[in-house]
């Protein structure tokens, strides 16, 4: 179950990423603030290698 809440999580983060390159806004709010939309692309980039890189740990440690 974890593992599924992990690569979901991991789909949401690049879905945001992409949109907001369709978005065209220059900036964008994560918890309120509001920041450069690069920052915003960079910080979900990193959120998404994060959960991509758990669920890859977790689906290491099944096969062993």
């Amino acid at each position: 179950m974890n593992r599924i809440i992990t690569i979901l999580l991991t789909c949401i983060a690049v879905i945001k990423v992409a949109y907001s390159f369709v978005d065209h806004h220059e900036t964008a709010r994560i918890l309120g603030f509001e920041m450069n939309i690069w920052m915003y692309r960079l910080i979900w980039t990193f959120i998404s290698i994060g959960f991509g890189y758990s669920a890859w740990k977790a689906k290491q440690n099944i096969k062993e």
